[in-house]
């Protein structure tokens, strides 16, 4: 039993990306992935598995939902949901021997619609209008 509760520590450490501050940011930077992800440009800038390293997220997401779907939209109408104006600051450090040390810090600020294709499966995108993508390493 201890070591099943160890093994369920160690997979939700390697396999969350839920090590902000506090669960806000979490909650921002995951809405922010799983909207990058629906764009065919940058669906693969953030991770979702971080393993030996120590991770700090800042995010904010000014965006909105637009609210219910309009009237009179037909099948294979664009729809769009949400935008997104998010600003992250990622800093991720490597651990050694259990102390971080080093790094890189990435600042990133995003802008763009979340939207479908109403009445056809699997057509969610992301248009982004801004990416903006800054790296700096850490002493």
């Amino acid at each position: 039993m201890k070591k099943l509760f160890m093994v369920g520590l160690l997979s939700f450490g390697i396999l969350s990306p839920l090590w902000a501050d506090d669960s806000s940011a979490s909650e921002c930077y995951n809405s922010v992935a799983q909207a990058l992800k629906k764009s065919s440009q940058f669906n693969r800038v953030l991770v979702d598995v971080w393993t030996n390293v120590d991770v700090k997220i800042e995010c904010a997401d000014t965006g909105h939902s637009y609210g219910d779907i309009p009237l009179g939209v037909k099948r294979g109408d664009t729809v769009y949901t949400r935008d997104v104006n998010a600003d992250l600051t990622i800093e991720i450090r490597p651990l050694v021997q259990g102390s971080p040390i080093g790094g890189t810090q990435q600042i990133i600020k995003v802008q763009g619609v979340l939207g479908y294709k109403f009445g056809i499966g699997n057509s969610e995108f992301f248009d982004v209008s801004v990416f903006n993508y800054e790296k700096r390493n850490l002493r």
